[in-house]
């Protein structure tokens, strides 16, 4: 990786960066959503008897797990992005304090 010039701040897009965390926290709360419908499901037909039963159970069971495996990484990920927009924004802060100074200094 190259040498970071301030260009390179002025070109980071804040509004994307923010963009992405919106998605990533969106997916989250929608997985979270849905596996709280299947859980209702499950719920509601707990007392299905027998090898379909049985089968319901398991498969909801599974679902559940990948949908809560997803979601969790969906959180990470807007955490991270979180994390990045925060540094991102404090980058083109000093940046612009930097410049400031710099420019009253003429």
């Amino acid at each position: 990786m190259g040498s970071l010039t301030p260009a390179d701040v002025k070109r980071w897009d804040l509004h994307a960066i923010h963009t992405v965390f919106e998605a990533a926290n969106g997916r989250a709360n929608t997985l979270q959503r849905l596996g709280e419908s299947l859980q209702q499901a499950h719920n509601v037909l707990a007392g299905w008897q027998g090898e379909s039963g049985d089968a319901f159970r398991a498969d909801v069971g599974k679902v559940r797990r990948d949908i809560e495996a997803d979601g969790t990484e969906s959180k990470q990920v807007a955490a991270a992005v979180s994390r990045a927009e925060a540094d991102v924004s404090a980058c083109k802060r000093e940046l612009d304090d930097v410049e400031q100074a710099a420019h009253a200094a003429r």
